[in-house]
């Protein structure tokens, strides 16, 4: 309480012990980004405050690269997407076009503002898909006898659209 205040000439004594970096964290920098495959899962965490996990892409073709967090481990996140020599390419969202063979540095922070960012032992998850300019996306099955549903995609059934004789659903994010 204010009132309880008092000026002291007695020393005071501080410890603080500083527990060392329980993660490896070699991925800090652009050049030393952990290469990711497009629709591959990764799982990473961010410690200590402060810490940037930097992941390397490079586009199959033409298209838009999506970053889904499926997992935050409890972090607010600020994604950045960087060119290779380290230029903002695009801050705050999870889309960035790219052209056939373009690399591109994925940034993930704990959150946008230094002073929020904080050091949490749980996981994030993160999944880097690429979608095509004609609105497929690479690597997934686009027969509907082997369509997966992902958490954000909704089934539309278009009457107009069949494959093989089979009534096909269209998939919106």
């Amino acid at each position: 309480w204010p009132n309880d205040e008092q000026a002291r000439l007695d020393p005071l004594r501080l410890r603080v012990d500083f527990s060392p970096e329980p993660y490896a964290e070699p991925d800090d920098t652009v050049g030393a980004a952990t290469p990711l495959a497009v629709g591959t899962v990764a799982a990473f965490r961010l410690m200590p405050r402060h810490d940037v996990a930097m992941f390397a892409l490079t586009a199959p073709s033409d298209g838009t690269f999506v970053a889904v967090l499926l997992e935050t481990g409890g972090h607010q996140t600020t994604l950045i997407w960087l060119d290779p020599a380290g230029a903002t390419v695009a801050e705050g969202t999870a889309e960035a076009p790219v052209a056939a063979g373009q690399t591109l540095i994925l940034a993930v922070r704990s959150a946008y503002w230094p002073n929020d960012e904080q050091a949490r032992p749980d996981a994030l998850r993160l999944v880097v898909r690429h979608r095509r300019p004609d609105g497929s996306w690479t690597g997934e099955a686009q027969g509907a006898e082997s369509m997966r549903l992902r958490p954000w995609e909704v089934v539309r059934f278009d009457p107009a659209v069949t494959w093989k004789g089979a009534r096909l659903v269209k998939l919106s994010t």
